[in-house]
C-alpha cells in the first residue's frame, strides 16, 4: 500500500536500533528521506548506509546529536529546519531494585524520558499537522533480547522457548504471549505518519498485544 509519503522528510530520534531503526527503515520503505539520530556518529553512520544501500532512490543523512543536550538539540534543528516528520522515539529504560534508584537515576531518566519529549497536539488545532502517540507494549529490541538471554543461560533452551517462559512467568496478561516485533511498530508510525492517518489528532494509539483489557 502507498502511505503517500514519497520524498518527505522524517527526523526520527533514537534511530540505530530497536523501535526507532524499525521506524526509519519502514519510512524509508516508503520513499521517505530519514534523518538518523543517535549519539554515537559511527553507529548513526552505520545505520545511514545501510538504508541507502536498501532504499537507494532515499536519502538518508546523519543527525547525530544528544538531544537532551540543549545545545546540541538546538544544532540539530538548524542543520534541519525543514521537516515533514517528526518521531520522537528516543527513550531510556533499565531494569532494577527500586532501592537502587538514586536521585541521578531519576533526574537521567526524567531529562531523557520527558524533557526531551512533548506534546504538541493543541497547538496544532484547525490544521493538517497530527500529533500523536503510538504506546507499545513489551517489544524485543535488542537491549530486551539481551536480557532474556541473559535471564535464562541455558544454552539447550532456544530464544522461542526463553521468550515464551518469560512470558508465562512475568507477563500471562499478555494475550499474543510474545514480545512485539519492532518492525509492527515500526508499520503502524509508518501508517500514522500518512495522510491516511490524517484524523488521528491527539491519540494515544496502543500496540501492546493485548497487555491492557479495555478499550479506554
Amino acid at each position: 500500500m502507498d502511505m503517500g509519503l514519497n520524498n518527505k522528510t522524517a527526523l526520527v530520534t533514537g534511530s540505530t536500533k530497536g523501535i526507532g531503526k524499525a521506524i526509519a527503515i519502514e519510512l524509508a520503505k516508503e520513499g521517505v528521506n530519514v534523518l538518523i539520530n543517535g549519539r554515537s556518529y559511527e553507529e548513526v553512520q552505520q545505520t545511514v548506509n545501510e538504508i541507502k544501500s536498501d532504499f537507494p532512490a532515499t536519502s538518508p543523512q546523519n543527525a547525530t546529536a544528544d538531544i537532551v543536550d540543549i545545545g546540541q538539540r538546538e544544532a540539530l534543528f538548524e542543520k534541519y529546519p525543514n521537516i515533514d516528520i517528526l518521531v520522537n522515539n528516543m527513550g531510556i529504560y533499565e531494569i532494577m531494585q527500586y532501592e537502587e534508584i538514586d536521585d541521578e537515576v531519576w533526574e537521567k531518566y526524567f531529562r531523557t524520558n520527558v524533557l526531551a519529549a512533548n506534546g504538541l497536539s493543541k497547538l496544532t488545532k484547525g490544521t493538517e499537522v497530527t500529533v500523536n502517540t503510538i504506546m507499545p507494549g513489551p517489544t524485543l529490541s535488542e537491549n530486551v533480547h539481551q536480557i532474556i538471554e541473559g535471564m535464562y543461560p541455558n544454552e539447550n533452551m532456544t530464544f522461542s522457548e526463553k521468550e515464551k517462559e518469560f512470558m508465562t512467568t512475568n507477563l500471562p496478561q499478555s494475550e499474543i504471549q510474545r514480545f512485539i516485533k519492532p518492525i509492527e511498530i515500526g508499520r503502524l508510525a509508518a501508517f500514522v505518519c500518512s495522510p491516511y492517518a490524517s484524523a488521528f489528532k491527539g491519540a494515544p494509539i496502543r500496540m501492546d498485544g493485548g497487555m491492557v483489557p479495555t478499550i479506554f
